[in-house]
């Protein structure tokens, strides 16, 4: 199995970033056939950046690197860089997880011919939403509301805290740190 990781880096996000990040650099330690990439207005490809020693260093090289984090939102443009750039990391055995609130404030056309396109291509197409938490949150949003016709599992990205979780749903150990 491939993982790839779209993970939103928009303003929105922006409270739930610094942990995003540290837990994808012991995700990055644990598998193999990983990818992940950060969106708001544009893509970055985030992998190589995550490879680095420590997460010192991981959050210097996003400093330096990184111009969008903080920006606005535009998933599907994104989704439609991603698919023009790289769709040949997806397969039948490609894993997508997208880790958004889901606001775009882009062409939701856009949006959703990118996730069709996911959805026909991989094997999983799984969407964490940090809102998912919140006890008044319900996914109404244009963005989310259009992202639900095709995800497989909406979850909230607790489950990359816990190991358990992140067994059954990735189906090794992933060691987090303590």
């Amino acid at each position: 199995t491939k993982f790839l990781i779209l993970f939103d880096v928009s303003g929105s996000m922006d409270e739930y970033s610094k942990g995003l990040l540290r837990i994808l650099f012991f995700i990055k330690k644990s598998l193999r056939r990983f990818e992940a990439f950060a969106f708001s207005t544009d893509l970055v490809r985030m992998t190589d950046y995550l490879g680095a020693k420590d997460l010192q260093e991981v959050a210097g090289i996003v400093s330096d690197k990184v111009s969008i984090w903080g920006s606005g939102t535009r998933i599907g443009l994104s989704f439609k860089i991603f698919l023009e750039k790289y769709s040949y990391l997806i397969d039948k055995k490609t894993v997508i997880i997208v880790i958004s609130d889901g606001w775009d404030v882009g062409n939701i056309d856009l949006l959703k011919n990118g996730l069709e396109e996911f959805k026909r291509k991989s094997h999983t197409l799984i969407w964490l939403n940090p809102l998912l938490n919140k006890p008044e949150f319900q996914p109404i949003t244009l963005g989310m509301s259009t992202a639900l016709q095709y995800v497989d599992y909406f979850a909230s990205p607790k489950i990359l805290e816990d190991s358990r979780e992140l067994e059954r749903y990735f189906g090794k150990t992933i060691m987090l740190p303590t």
